[in-house]
């Protein structure tokens, strides 16, 4: 996993301007169409989206192998890393790596 990614908690403590890439890692989960970035999963079934969270935009779930889904829920079963833009309160997506 990359080591210069950074938590989502930091990304929203210390944001970047708006035409600088960022690289965040966290976990994707998606909720009946509302895809969010977060810091990690709570101890639910469905997972719930814990810690901080940043909603994100540019990406189906469901086309990203190592996701789980039940019902209208479906996240990523391990942290994975996002490059993208903050564009006001939503982080674009341009890559998504780190391994499923």
């Amino acid at each position: 996993m990359n080591d210069q990614a950074r938590t989502v908690r930091g990304l929203l403590a210390d944001p970047p301007t708006p035409d600088q890439d960022v690289t965040v890692r966290g976990h994707l989960v998606d909720e009946g169409g509302h895809t969010v970035l977060c810091d990690r999963l709570g101890e639910t079934f469905p997972p719930q989206p814990g810690g901080s969270t940043i909603p994100v935009s540019g990406i189906e779930l469901s086309t990203l192998p190592g996701t789980a889904t039940t019902g209208d829920t479906t996240w990523t079963t391990t942290p994975r890393v996002i490059i993208g833009r903050l564009s006001g309160r939503t982080l674009e997506v341009r890559a998504v790596t780190g391994r499923p």
